[in-house]
């Protein structure tokens, strides 16, 4: 009988991906959760010993599911770069094993490093990988010329199920920010722009320094940035402010975590229009998808935003809330993730 051992990219106490082992556990899945002290927010630590810590870790976590699964189990990695590590390791080592790999994000433009583990996954028949973009599937194709992407599926981004769908909470004018935050792919130099626009109101960014420090030189009085703070630090301050705003610089899927937190935190979040994140707020919605990074254009929703009466706010915010219970619950999510196990199985 064939078992199914899952990795997470965080620690059991820190997992916004509880989930998937709720859905397993319900439809009777034999599973294991291998543990890790892994944790996001590793990457903030800036410096050689922060990144060290971070592969050290990955590589253990990798180790651990091949010494514990067997030849017929299923290994699903939700870092698409543990499971580079562990299809890596199995094909070294001998010891095949059917691996599920997750979150695969947009290709990158440039090599990596770690291009080798890339394609060794998406060569492999025993691999079977999900991306959260619709139209990854077809840029992987081109990217590792394929011939076939019947081992590519398409899982969005899911709601953290441990977290309520909070009411949301009409801030008055004095106790009004607006929020910013995450590791990649953010345009500070906007947020930085639209900051300047609206000087009698707080901004509050939460970035990686050295991402920020190379986009910003100089940041306005009203603007308040932390650095390497925890998760939960994270999501109590955006969960506090009036408006999130989440401009990005590149198509490249990144952001969509905070776009579903927002909406469980119950605050609306103005996101740069993209395919990938334009599916996560229902039409009537449109303005808070905002094309390009026209200072002018961003600055005209900021404002909009800011005009609302208590009623309209609140009456979006539920609108944007039902549309994420909808369209991006585990149980569309698991219907996918089902018909990959029974593949491998």
């Amino acid at each position: 009988m064939s078992k199914l051992f899952l990795l997470f990219n965080c620690p059991s106490g820190q997992n916004d991906k509880q989930w998937l082992e709720d859905v397993l556990r319900e439809r009777g899945y034999d599973f294991e959760i291998i543990e890790t002290k892994l944790y996001v927010n590793v990457m903030c630590q800036d410096g050689v010993r922060g990144k060290m810590r971070y592969y050290y870790r990955i590589l253990t976590h990798a180790f651990k599911a091949i010494l514990k699964s067997k030849e017929n189990d299923i290994i699903i990695s939700w870092s698409d770069f543990t499971a580079g590590f562990i299809n890596f390791m199995s094909m070294t080592l001998g010891n095949r094993r059917k691996i599920i790999s997750m979150n695969w994000l947009t290709p990158r433009d440039k090599k990596s490093y770690w291009e080798y583990l890339d394609r060794k996954q998406f060569q492999n028949k025993n691999v079977l990988i999900t991306v959260n973009a619709l139209d990854s599937k077809q840029k992987y194709l081109e990217k590792f010329h394929l011939a076939s992407g019947d081992n590519i599926y398409y899982i969005p981004d899911i709601y953290d199920t441990t977290v309520d769908f909070v009411e949301p909470c009409y801030k008055k004018n004095g106790g009004r920010y607006i929020f910013t935050g995450g590791m990649a792919n953010r345009d500070w130099g906007l947020v930085m722009q639209i900051a300047i626009r609206f000087p009698t109101l707080s901004f509050v960014c939460c970035a990686l320094e050295h991402d920020f420090k190379s986009k910003v030189d100089d940041v306005p009085e009203n603007v308040k940035v932390y650095y390497s703070i925890s998760p939960d630090e994270y999501y109590l301050l955006m969960a506090g402010a009036y408006l999130v705003l989440m401009p990005l610089i590149t198509y490249r899927v990144s952001g969509l975590i905070n776009i579903t937190r927002s909406a469980q935190s119950g605050v609306p979040c103005l996101v740069s229009r993209y395919d990938f994140t334009q599916m996560y707020y229902p039409e009537e919605l449109g303005s808070w998808v905002v094309d390009g990074s026209d200072v002018e254009k961003w600055g005209q929703e900021v404002e909009r935003a800011l005009e609302y009466a208590q009623e309209r706010y609140i009456s979006n915010v539920k609108m944007f809330q039902n549309h994420i219970i909808r369209h991006f619950g585990p149980k569309v999510a698991f219907e996918t993730l089902e018909k990959m196990i029974s593949t491998l199985l």
